[in-house]
């Protein structure tokens, strides 16, 4: 289950790209709480924006001109109706309804948030969503306190993962991590800072953390792992 989630997730973040694909609907504004979601508080702070249904289990849309403390009365009106504040993964709540699972994560960008909203059966061994560092990255250090925005790979095998919102102690608390975990400084052409470690069976693993300069607290995260030849 947490497979799915992590891939059905990383699609549905893409959509902060300004992607309306996958199939679905969109409609850019005036649009209504899905009914699909009825058993989820609404966010009623704000008009709903360019909600996308992206299939049976995911949602996305956007409200604008929202304050901080509208996120947080919306957080209090998630766990008073039973949801369950998941820390480590940003702002994340889930839920189990029935044989479903409901999480609800939201994005910032300004006073501009992107709520995202997925149901998916609950799995046998787990009794509620989580969005996961990529398993692509699988052996290099998670950064784990932030949903993403977007995560998405080149042709080459580089992961990248997009967060907003990053605060610098955040930040260094994940250095400190990846130094924690084996990884040593490597320098690259690029100048952009980054981290390596070689395993015992000669996989090579880089990280390399990319803070943007467009918008305080937004952070690109990329890593690749090539295995011993």
């Amino acid at each position: 289950m947490k497979k799915i989630i992590t891939v059905v997730m990383a699609i549905l973040l893409l959509l902060s790209l300004g992607l309306t694909g996958c199939g679905g609907t969109e409609d850019v504004a005036g649009s209504e709480w899905p009914t699909d979601f009825s058993d989820v508080p609404e966010f009623t702070a704000s008009t709903i924006e360019n909600l996308l249904v992206v299939d049976e289990t995911t949602t996305s849309m956007e409200f604008q001109n929202v304050s901080e403390e509208d996120l947080q009365a919306y957080s209090q009106e998630l766990m008073d109706a039973g949801f369950t504040y998941e820390p480590e993964n940003g702002n994340v709540f889930t839920k189990i309804v029935g044989e479903d699972s409901l999480a609800v994560g939201w994005n910032v960008f300004d006073s501009t948030i992107k709520l995202l909203l997925m149901r998916m059966p609950t799995g046998e061994d787990t009794g509620k969503i989580v969005v996961q560092w990529p398993e692509e990255l699988d052996g290099i250090t998670a950064f784990q306190r932030y949903t993403p925005n977007q995560a998405f790979m080149n042709p080459e095998g580089l992961v990248t993962v997009d967060y907003s919102g990053v605060t610098a102690e955040d930040l260094d608390a994940y250095r400190q991590a990846i130094l924690a975990d084996g990884f040593e400084p490597y320098e690259l052409e690029s100048g952009v800072e980054a981290y390596a470690m070689v395993d015992a069976a000669g996989t090579s693993y880089i990280v390399a953390i990319n803070p943007q300069n467009d918008v305080e607290g937004h952070l690109q995260i990329s890593g690749i792992i090539t295995p011993a030849e």
